[in-house]
């Protein structure tokens, strides 16, 4: 009830409408809104999933740029080791072991999600005593850089798309003189 009636003022105030919900429900957001306004349509607000505006926002301005899947993301982990095979220190005999793709490519979303690029982490590595943790950072960054250099200006994962999707917020003018609800 709050939501519909927070929507009817915004709509009688000319404002255009952002309605997002999770994955599988924005069909139902449409139908008891519109049942709950007591309105035929909806033109005005429009609902969707944070998933989708993502996409939507990645396709926009993202032209040229392919995003690729867990498997393509293990192609270019895989590629990424055998680039950085002769610098590994720590890591030169587990490159080849089982299971070091997916824990890099876990380790790799996990820097991205924190939003720590190469250049942080080897800022951060430089200030560590020599000794095999510093061996294992500097490996990692040697491996996070070459995964991105793999990707660069072509391919991206899904933490990219999230990161240029953000990016596109202000360019797209999607928040500009609209009412935003979560």
């Amino acid at each position: 009830p709050h939501l519909q009636e927070t929507l009817s003022v915004s709509r009688k105030e000319g404002r255009r409408c952002l309605v997002i919900v999770p994955d599988q429900y924005t069909l139902q957001a449409e139908y008891d809104l519109i049942i709950g306004m007591r309105v035929p349509g909806l033109f005005d607000v429009e609902i969707t999933s944070f998933s989708n505006l993502v996409q939507h926002l990645f396709e926009l301005y993202s032209a040229g740029t392919v995003r690729i899947d867990n498997s393509g993301k293990n192609v270019a982990i895989v590629r990424a080791i055998q680039k950085a095979s002769k610098s590994l220190q720590y890591y030169s005999s587990a490159s080849n072991r089982r299971g070091f793709i997916e824990q890099s490519g876990a380790w790799i979303s996990e820097m991205k999600q924190a939003q720590l690029d190469c250049d942080q982490l080897e800022s951060y590595a430089n200030d560590l005593p020599d000794n095999s943790y510093k061996e294992k950072i500097c490996d990692l960054i040697t491996l996070y850089r070459a995964y991105d250099n793999i990707l660069a200006h072509h391919y991206v994962d899904g933490q990219d798309v999230l990161s240029r999707a953000i990016d596109a917020i202000a360019p797209s003018k999607i928040a500009e003189d609209s009412d935003i609800f979560v």
